[in-house]
């Protein structure tokens, strides 16, 4: 039993659609599907970690700058998450697609994001490790876009440039002095992608 658990939570499949997967499977055990369910709400992220250096830029950039999180995923995986690097105290705004039902790469996440923080797109720098939800959202939403690429990874042929790409976060700093120096309305955009695990995801990779 356990080992089908197992099986279904391994296919990044939402909880509440893990009795459809199981009945697919043939299996009709409400139990079963309880279980299941239980286990999936109470992964483990303890293997997550942040990239080096995201909490000691942060709390240099709050006093000065407005900052904001986007995440796709559903609430019950990314809010412990959040809570367990304890970014919300870091954060203006913290935006859940699911919560607000919109997902990177859709521009309107952004835009939504911004107005709540108060930052018109001109004004904003989002910083994603994610071509195709973290770039291609910004830069549709007119926000400038910085690429995490710590594997020194190519530019695909048929991706637009972003700002910059950088290996380390603190190389964050000196492109926002150039954009707008210090004091300006900018929001640093530290996706659920900028998570660094065992195991890198495309958003804890839905991005």
């Amino acid at each position: 039993m356990d080992a089908l658990i197992a099986h279904a939570i391994s296919k990044h499949i939402y909880a509440p659609r893990l009795p459809a997967l199981l009945q697919q499977m043939g299996i009709d055990d409400l139990e079963l599907c309880r279980r299941a369910q239980e286990r999936y709400r109470h992964n483990d992220y303890s293997h997550l970690r942040l990239y080096d250096g995201a909490e000691a830029m942060l709390q240099r950039l709050r006093p000065t700058h407005r900052l904001g999180l986007i995440t796709n995923g559903p609430v019950f995986t990314q809010r412990p998450k959040i809570e367990q690097f304890r970014l919300a105290r870091m954060m203006d705004v913290l935006v859940i697609s699911e919560e607000v039902g919109i997902a990177k790469p859709h521009p309107r996440i952004f835009q939504l994001t911004l107005r709540h923080l108060g930052v018109a797109p001109a004004r904003a720098l989002y910083v994603g490790d994610s071509l195709r939800y973290d770039l291609m959202g910004a830069m549709a939403a007119g926000v400038d876009f910085v690429w995490m690429n710590p594997h020194c990874l190519p530019l695909p042929a048929d991706m637009p440039q972003p700002r910059a790409a950088i290996q380390h976060l603190e190389e964050i700093l000196p492109i926002i002095e150039r954009i707008g120096g210090a004091g300006s309305y900018l929001t640093s955009t530290i996706p659920g992608a900028g998570y660094r695990g065992s195991q890198r995801q495309g958003s804890d990779h839905r991005e």
